[in-house]
């Protein structure tokens, strides 16, 4: 979960925002084309997929646990 939303807000972050850092390569200034964008796009997305897949896992699992021990 940790690792899907940390990529989720770094890639943001990095590439979203204005420059802000050494670390950042803001998008919008850069003259890229579509596959680039895509690309940086389909990595948020990602990020953001595997975090809610790790939080419903987490209930799920929260959930069997507690049917167990009552």
């Amino acid at each position: 979960m940790a690792l899907g939303f940390g990529t989720a807000i770094g890639t943001t972050a990095s590439h979203l925002l204005p420059h802000w850092s050494a670390l950042s390569n803001p998008y919008p200034s850069l003259s890229l084309g579509a596959y680039s964008w895509a690309v940086m796009l389909a990595e948020i997305v990602v990020g953001l997929t595997l975090e809610f897949v790790g939080l419903e896992e987490e209930r799920r699992q929260r959930a069997a646990s507690a049917l167990r021990s009552a």
